[in-house]
């Protein structure tokens, strides 16, 4: 919309954002092209287990949760995962 003449203020109208987010993302636009879209690595810790691993542990919490409890809490989670090996 911008390349085609419209103003910032008729296409953050249009697109219902704001001019600076509009501005923002013009500026990156023109930097990185449409890679702009997509998501760039971000810090903190890896994640450790596989995608196999978390199916497993995303199944285990779909079951029935122990007598006595209502549904699977963390700490249960990582106690029957312990007792499976």
């Amino acid at each position: 919309m911008l390349d085609d003449g419209l103003s910032y203020q008729e296409v953050s109208s249009h697109l219902n954002v704001s001019h600076i987010s509009l501005s923002k993302w013009a500026k990156r636009y023109r930097a990185e092209g449409l890679k702009m879209l997509y998501d760039k690595p971000r810090s903190g810790r890896p994640v450790r287990l596989s995608g196999a691993e978390r199916a497993k542990v995303t199944a285990l919490a779909c079951t029935t949760p122990p007598a006595g409890y209502a549904q699977w809490s963390l700490r249960l989670l990582s106690d029957r995962l312990i007792e499976l090996d």
